[in-house]
């Protein structure tokens, strides 16, 4: 969480090599899990769903674990703009976590679902963003709902409604600075640059899109959230995340993001 992602890695792949074939299969398939998410954060999709999927076809998976698993492919796609899958993901994993009744599962779905529908139905962003804050809020849970609150921003850019927008992406910003969360610092940023590119103001567009580059050399990872701005920017960062990413379908990933912006 605090962006030490190759020292993380490395625990990982330590916990799942000790209990594969073991009595601790539940700690390898959640290890298994969470390499997974780490991979995908380098921008190497294909690699981190397979192994998600090899995770999904071991026997006796309990359902929570698999129901964590449907949500980190929920993001594998969303990040490739791909949200119509995402979306169907995560509802699946919606489903298991209401079966269950694991609460803390259901509050991190509906900020990802917040995350999903800002871009393509910002209503239905906002309605999912506030279960996501009650929820979340009352588990004191601020790294996910300070990531709800750069969701609803966005929600609120794509309406037009700037002065929510700037409210809300004040609110992202503070929570995660205030627990220095740098992924969430860096979607919060994230939310301030659609405000200014959608409300015009591109010097302060540029001063939230370089603390999005800072964050992102600082961490080594998720240049993928860039793509937007990048396109945007016609920038020669886009020549390089092509050549050097595995996405899913970068000529779907360009066409859904140009038709988010109506370009």
């Amino acid at each position: 969480m605090m962006g030490r992602f190759s020292d993380a890695r490395v625990l990982f792949h330590d916990i799942s090599s000790k209990y594969k074939n073991g009595s601790g299969n539940e700690l390898y398939l959640k290890s298994q899990i969470q390499i997974g998410d780490l991979t995908f954060l380098s921008g190497r999709f294909r690699d981190s769903m397979k192994i998600l999927e090899s995770a999904s076809g071991e026997t006796n998976m309990d359902s929570g674990i698999y129901a964590e698993l449907l949500r980190i492919e929920g993001h594998i796609y969303r990040f490739n703009f791909m949200l119509e899958e995402a979306i169907g993901k995560y509802f699946n994993s919606l489903e298991l976590a209401r079966t269950l009744n694991i609460l803390g599962l259901q509050g991190k779905i509906y900020n990802n679902l917040a995350e999903s529908y800002c871009w393509i139905q910002p209503e239905k962003a906002i309605e999912y963003g506030n279960k996501s804050l009650e929820i979340n809020k009352n588990l004191n849970a601020p790294v996910e709902y300070g990531k709800t609150y750069a969701a609803m921003s966005i929600a609120c850019s794509m309406n037009g409604d700037f002065s929510s927008s700037l409210k809300y992406s004040d609110m992202a910003l503070s929570t995660q600075e205030g627990i220095k969360y740098p992924g969430g610092m860096l979607y919060a940023h994230g939310s301030y640059c659609l405000l200014y590119l959608m409300s015009g103001n591109h010097d302060k567009f540029m001063m939230h899109y370089s603390e999005m580059k800072n964050l992102v050399h600082r961490l080594n990872a998720v240049e993928f959230t860039m793509i937007p701005y990048y396109i945007y920017l016609n920038s020669p960062e886009l020549k390089y995340i092509v050549e050097n990413m595995q996405w899913i379908d970068f000529t779907k990933t360009l066409n859904n993001v140009k038709a988010i912006f109506g370009s």
